[in-house]
């Protein structure tokens, strides 16, 4: 599942997701609550996220994913060059944290990675 709030951001993920033929997008979500109804209503392998989303903060999914789903990889991604933000998604359970300036060359990687665990 992938989880953004840009729809731009969601086209370019989904683009580059649809192209790994080992990955199949199960779902997607545009903000915080919509995404815990997404990880409520599907069998999903990982969630990547982003952490400014509206309606609930990234930050605050990932804490209720990590409490209610906490064998559920969650992937943290941001616009936010701030260490501070990666730190604390890291602190509170993400799997790992990439930035979307660098998403197109490492997302596929890095969640192949998460989940081999």
């Amino acid at each position: 599942m992938i989880a953004d709030d840009n729809p731009v951001i969601l086209l370019t993920i989904r683009r580059l997701l649809s192209s790994q033929p080992d990955f199949q997008l199960v779902c997607e979500a545009s903000g915080g609550l919509q995404a815990l109804d997404m990880v409520r209503d599907n069998e999903l392998d990982i969630v990547v996220l982003d952490v400014n989303m509206p309606d609930m903060h990234g930050l605050e999914v990932l804490i209720y994913l990590r409490k209610n789903y906490p064998t559920l990889p969650v992937l943290m991604l941001s616009g936010f060059s701030d260490s501070n933000y990666s730190t604390k998604c890291l602190k509170e359970g993400a799997a790992g944290f990439i930035g979307k300036e660098d998403a197109t060359e490492l997302l596929a990687k890095t969640i192949r990675k998460v989940i081999n665990g």
